[in-house]
This record gives structure tokens, C-alpha cells and sequence, in this order.
């Protein structure tokens, strides 16, 4: 058990330096020729520009980090107005 609890806290922890080694990238399909990974971009919260991301980057929402600052932006794909930073990520 206190194998799972060290486990789980490294794992936590080494999320932060992934997020600031993938930034948001104002092109995300370049983004992810780039880096791949993980990417965190603003998104409009239309399900017609996530399925356009999809179609054109084979990259899904992984994440909507609800515990975020509020932060203003356009949306990386449609440039529409945002507030809703997401983790955008392919599958291998």
C-alpha cells in the first residue's frame, strides 16, 4: 500500500515539468509533429472543433483541468474566443 501512495505521488508530481515542456502551441497539429505527447491549448468547447482536431491531428481531449486560474485565449484550432484550457494527446 505504501508502495502505491509513493507510486501515485511521483506520478502527480511529474506531471508539472511535462505541462511546462509542452506548452501550447498556437499550431497544434505542428505541436504534436514536434513533441507529440501531451499538448495544452485553449479550445472553444464546441464538439465540432474537437471532432475537426481529431480529424486533423488524430489527438483527443485527455484532460479539462478544472482546478485552473481563469485564463483568457483563443481557441488553437477555430480562434474563437476561450476561457477552457484542455490536454489534448494522441494514442500510440
Amino acid at each position: 500500500m505504501k508502495s502505491r501512495l509513493i507510486f501515485i505521488i511521483k506520478l502527480i508530481t511529474s506531471g508539472k515539468p511535462i505541462q511546462e515542456r509542452h506548452p501550447p502551441g498556437k499550431n497544434l497539429l505542428k505541436s504534436f509533429e514536434n513533441k507529440g505527447g501531451f499538448v495544452s491549448a485553449f479550445w472553444d468547447g464546441t464538439a465540432e472543433t474537437e471532432i475537426k482536431i481529431k480529424d486533423a491531428t488524430k489527438a483527443t481531449i485527455r484532460c479539462i483541468p478544472l482546478d485552473m486560474d481563469k485564463q483568457h485565449g483563443k481557441c488553437v484550432f477555430s480562434g474563437k474566443p476561450s476561457e477552457l484550457k484542455v490536454i489534448f494527446a494522441r494514442a500510440y
